[in-house]
């Protein structure tokens, strides 16, 4: 049987989401790079210790939020949109490349200086636990639902099955963070899905159909 937390964890769990969602709230309201760190402990009424005991850096935060964002979206996306396709019968297909164009268009909403300055993160931080769980952990929702839905185009005989679920896989996602990647380096904003929505479709299809 698991043992409950004790005061002082949950004490500790509640400065740490104040801290959080302080500064997502600053970062959203001035702009990332117009907040310090001294301004997150002020409004939250935390210390900059206790900010360097939860957190390597300020950097480190826009990861953390589309993480977390993402992670909450895509679970919400596979019991709202996935599941009733599925019972509608829709083409794997079909729903495989929806679901992509969503994760492209979630993925941005979070804002393009947030993905650029995550982006930079993980690129310093390569081998680190929280770009491995952003990027390259198998159980996250991403890549979960990715792998389930190239299983079941193999088993519904949609899909090409002379390569494996992991090694199509790996090729979506490869593609989709280049895509992410190329947005990072535009000097301006833009319609992402307008601009590489075509590409991804005609990758995946050619990618994934017999």
């Amino acid at each position: 049987m698991a043992l409950k937390p004790g005061k002082r964890q949950i004490n500790s769990e509640r400065t740490k989401q104040k801290i959080y969602h302080s500064a997502i709230g600053l970062f959203h309201r001035y702009g990332y790079e117009n907040v310090s760190v001294e301004d997150i402990v002020r409004v939250s009424e935390t210390s900059v210790g206790s900010f360097y005991h939860f957190f390597k850096s300020k950097d480190e935060l826009p990861i953390l939020f589309m993480q977390n964002n993402l992670q909450a979206a895509f679970e919400e996306y596979e019991k709202e949109v996935l599941i009733p396709a599925r019972e509608k019968n829709t083409p794997v297909i079909d729903q495989i490349c929806d679901f992509l164009f969503y994760a492209l268009k979630i993925t941005h909403d979070c804002g393009e200086e947030f993905l650029r300055v995550a982006m930079i993160y993980l690129m310093k931080d390569i081998d680190g636990e929280i770009s491995y769980n952003y990027m390259f952990n198998p159980d996250r929702a991403f890549a979960r639902i990715c792998r389930q839905l190239i299983r079941e185009g193999q088993e519904a005989g949609e899909f090409r099955d002379d390569k494996s679920v992991d090694e199509l896989f790996t090729k979506i996602n490869i593609f989709s963070n280049g895509i992410d990647q190329q947005c990072y380096l535009q000097s301006k904003r833009i319609n992402v899905q307008e601009v590489y929505g075509d590409y991804l479709l005609d990758f995946t299809r050619s990618l994934l159909l017999k």
